[in-house]
């Protein structure tokens, strides 16, 4: 399965001590490469164990950064990069 992720689910697992438990499954972890360098940001490592630990950032193409602020309109509540991660599983056919 291939799942596209946010930043706040990668916090909580390691605020929680259990990073690496996540990719014990049988999964594929996406998140946007921007989210991963403009929010993963404490503890600073982070982003660094996640790579390690099978993590797969991507370039979003233009039709995702589209309907990322399509979504981003319509939802106020939400946020760009929660927008961005939507709009990758819609639009790759992953799960959010």
């Amino acid at each position: 399965m291939e799942i596209s992720s946010d930043t706040n689910v990668w916090i909580d697992f390691n605020i929680a001590g259990r990073l690496e438990l996540p990719f014990r499954l049988d999964h594929v972890f996406y998140m946007s490469s921007d989210a991963l360098s403009d929010e993963v940001l404490s503890p600073p490592e982070l982003s660094v164990s996640l790579l390690e630990l099978g993590l797969v950032p991507l370039e979003i193409t233009y039709d995702e950064f589209i309907l990322a602020s399509r979504l981003n309109d319509d939802y106020l509540k939400l946020s760009m990069y929660d927008a961005v991660a939507l709009a990758i599983a819609n639009l790759r056919g992953f799960v959010c």
